[in-house]
């Protein structure tokens, strides 16, 4: 079985004034789907490409990455390891849990972008089986996460700063609740990563 208090930020209740605590995980969820954005477009460009790129060094270079390649995909995935520990640190388990849900969030979202790939010319046998191969990595950790826990989804602790009690079922309110917030943080997210997109588009 799934231990899943390892994936679990505190439990203790917490003092941090409540305003902190939004505005940490509103910074934390925006960064975070941001950078997955940036890491997501950029799958679909070297996909475009073959499935490889690579920039500098002293070799001929068969497929050179893109300026947004080469320079916002370091960023997406280092920014969003910060976007973790801003939220485990600020949001104080307030709101969905980035560090309980980051792995579906990342393995869903490029596994998507593995079958959109296909549908655009690349390799179906590669595309297909590492999107579903991701979709799987992704999804299959939710349901046991949230029948765990169902507060993964809306907070640990409350906006008051007490600890919510364990809610050991899939409770359909606070799934929906906390799935809206994560789509709202999530087309936000897309939306900033295109404008950086668009303007290394026009530098190109």
């Amino acid at each position: 079985m799934l231990d899943t208090r390892i994936l679990k930020p505190s439990e203790k209740p917490t003092s941090r004034p409540l305003a902190v605590r939004v505005l940490g995980a509103v910074i934390a969820w925006l960064l975070f789907t941001t950078c997955l954005a940036f890491v997501y477009r950029g799958l679909l460009d070297v996909t475009a490409m073959g499935g490889s790129c690579a920039s500098g060094g002293p070799y001929v270079i068969e497929h050179e990455c893109s300026p947004f390649v080469a320079a916002m995909v370091p960023v997406g995935i280092f920014g969003m390891v910060i976007a973790i520990g801003l939220h485990a640190l600020l949001a104080a388990s307030w709101g969905p849990i980035l560090f309980g849900l980051f792995w579906p969030l990342i393995f869903t979202v490029l596994g998507t972008g593995f079958l959109v790939a296909t549908s655009r010319g690349f390799d179906p046998w590669s595309g297909v089986f590492c999107g579903v191969l991701f979709l799987v990595m992704g999804l299959a950790p939710v349901v046991l996460l949230l029948w765990s826990d169902a507060r993964l989804t809306l907070g640990i602790v409350s906006a008051t700063g007490a600890s919510n009690p364990v809610v050991r079922r899939v409770d359909a309110w606070r799934v929906t609740a906390g799935l809206a917030m994560i789509v709202a943080f999530g087309v936000a997210g897309a939306w900033l990563a295109g404008v950086v997109s668009d303007a290394f588009a026009r530098m190109g």
